[in-house]
């Protein structure tokens, strides 16, 4: 990976990719503020405001995000 030429990109989470994201961690310092991406992945699978995707650097997966919509209120959460 050279941080000067990195493509960034968002990915859908499919079948096929769901197991590296899930096994990405954040650090030790940082478990109190975000559940496990596990979690996070299966209650957005039953969520219709949840939106998510994994984070590529090039093909290596580096993150996860998600965020809520909520139509009725011009709030989001991520």
């Amino acid at each position: 990976m050279n941080p000067i030429n990195t493509t960034i990109t968002l990915k859908e989470i499919t079948a096929e990719t769901v197991g590296p994201i899930m096994k990405l961690n954040v650090a030790e310092k940082q478990k109190s503020f975000v559940a496990p991406n596990a979690n996070s992945i299966a209650k957005a699978y039953f969520s219709k405001e949840a939106w998510f995707r994994g984070i590529y650097d090039e093909e290596i997966p580096v993150g996860f995000v998600m965020l809520y919509a909520y139509e009725k209120k011009p709030e989001y959460y991520l």
